[in-house]
């Protein structure tokens, strides 16, 4: 069957990220429905790279102990994100320095630096000029596969070896050709990569860098040495966010405030986890050896996760529920660049473009607040066996249905959260309604009724009249009962009825002329009220 998205307003599309991935349906089976074959003719690369990545995650669980610290330690390592605790990826998103543990150029510069470093301790000879490049591009490539070839990784290992290639060609390149070269490979490879986060994120991120990173860092000048490292590592991190500040706000409607701290923290104390890693490998062979590496990665990484999860209680630590659409995103691009070739071009006459973008982005967020500020509307969420229903008036919202949903962190952030943010609720602690199942609630002069479990007198004096009928599991009347009980305009079956029974119901109601909406099937059910 098609793959579906849960149709809930400006939800992930899980559809289209399907097709991106090569996947373009989806099957449902029980296990007497399928036999998994040995492969006959398996893919050698794709054995020997699955049969390091088992090994390097057994050794890595043999040495790191404690799950929270296993969980990051695999994610920094090889990409391996299955054991990660989620209110711990949370709390690094929250604080700004989530890209630690997504497989990034961050790793492979460690991998590139630690390498080069180590052919330097041999002279130089013509044997040393062939050996070195090729060593270090089959390091950095085996490393990216067995990380999963991410395209932020993938990023960072093309790029390598266009440098590598250019020096063993004695040819000093462009950064920005070398840059833009290895853009331009990936996408030739794969075009769906332009619309992955994590490349638009890993470009924005390296592009910032090289273009503002120079001129932030000459801001400021310190004689001491260790203050002057302190401002350079700031400085990566300023500019590293500069063009990667709209796109965080467009695709996760958040911005960390706290990312500059963090970073001057996390970063270094990472690249000492890393490190730790690397020489826990070295040395798995040596029990002991390994087993002190061991405990010294994982408290490098509790200290981390504790300064994370600390840094993460204060309230200004990340600013949520920003919303702007591509048109803002492109404005707000326009800006940067226009007011960069002001500064560094010392060029007045770019005044005038950089009013211009500004004016138009802050009038186009000015419409739209002022569009919300109005709205009222009903919307019947698909969650799946859950029933979730938003009534918002202007920038505030009330919830009904099952408690389950607002509990759930990940069941809120994945249906709810989305649609609140779009229409712009400032709600932040959830207001929920009492039990308004079998009580017909009159919103605006609309009349509308949740149904779960209440029997009826078939036989009623007359129709009881309703704009919107919402049908839950819980609900035991048949269609043509429901038929004589009420006259509705809309019968909306919510998510907690399954797929069979919805199904059993459109096919009945149809019948009847009745108009039907299935969440499960459509998607969310909105209604301006």
């Amino acid at each position: 069957m098609p793959i579906q998205n849960s149709g809930n307003p400006d939800a992930f599309n899980y559809n289209r990220y399907c097709l991106f991935q090569g996947i373009t349906g989806q099957v449902f089976v029980s296990a007497k429905d399928y036999i998994v074959l040995d492969s006959k003719h398996p893919n050698a690369v794709k054995s020997f790279l699955f049969v390091v990545r088992g090994w390097a995650l057994n050794v890595l669980q043999q040495n790191i102990h404690s799950p929270k610290e296993l969980g990051i330690a695999e994610a920094l390592l090889i990409g391996y994100r299955n054991d990660l605790d989620k209110d711990l990826v949370q709390a690094y998103s929250n604080t700004g320095v989530v890209h630690i543990i997504a497989i990034s150029g961050l790793h492979i510069g460690v991998i590139y630096g630690a390498l080069t470093v180590f052919f330097s301790l041999f002279k130089s000879s013509r044997i040393k000029k062939y050996i070195q490049p090729v060593f270090i591009l089959f390091v950095i490539w085996m490393f990216t596969l067995i990380a999963g070839g991410a395209p932020s990784i993938l990023r960072a290992a093309v790029m390598f070896t266009c440098i590598l290639a250019g020096k063993f060609l004695n040819k000093n390149g462009n950064i920005y050709n070398t840059l833009f070269a290895s853009a331009f490979i990936l996408l030739v490879v794969n075009p769906f990569y332009l619309w992955d986060v994590g490349f638009q994120l890993s470009y924005a991120a390296v592009f910032s860098i090289v273009v503002f990173c120079k001129p932030v860092n000459e801001l400021l000048y310190f004689k001491n040495r260790t203050l002057r490292w302190v401002w350079q590592l700031t400085a990566i991190s300023l500019s590293a966010q500069i063009f990667t500040l709209p796109v965080v706000i467009y695709h996760f409607h958040q911005l960390p405030l706290m990312f500059l701290f963090t970073n001057l923290v996390a970063v270094p104390l990472s690249g000492v986890v890393l490190f730790g890693e690397l020489l826990l490998f070295c040395f798995s062979w040596w029990q002991l050896s390994a087993a002190v590496f061991g405990t010294l990665t994982e408290t490098c990484i509790r200290w981390m996760n504790g300064f994370i999860q600390h840094s993460n209680q204060f309230f200004y630590s990340v600013w949520d529920g920003l919303h702007i659409s591509i048109i803002q995103l492109l404005f707000s691009f326009f800006l940067i660049a226009f007011i960069s070739v002001w500064l560094f071009g010392k060029n007045t006459k770019n005044i005038f473009a950089v009013m211009v973008c500004a004016i138009a982005f802050f009038v186009l967020r000015d419409v739209n607040v002022l569009a919300h500020r109005t709205q009222k509307k009903l919307i019947v969420y698909n969650v799946s066996k859950q029933t979730a229903i938003d009534v918002i008036a202007g920038n505030e919202c009330r919830y009904a249905g099952d408690s389950i949903v607002l509990q759930n962190v990940g069941l809120k952030n994945f249906n709810l959260k989305p649609s609140r943010i779009k229409n712009r609720v400032y709600t932040k602690n959830d207001v929920m309604l009492p039990n308004i199942e079998n009580h017909i609630l009159d919103i605006s002069s609309k009349k509308i009724l949740l149904l779960g479990d209440l029997k009826f007198a078939v036989n009623l004096p007359k129709k009881i009249k309703l704009d919107v009928l919402i049908l839950s599991d819980n609900c035991m009347q048949s269609s043509r009962e429901i038929n004589h009980i009420f006259s509705c305009n809309y019968i909306v079956a919510d998510g907690s009825v399954p797929a069979w029974k919805s199904a059993k119901w459109k096919k009945e109601f149809q019948q009847l002329h009745l108009r039907f909406y299935p969440v499960t099937e459509k998607g969310a059910f909105t209604l301006k009220l």
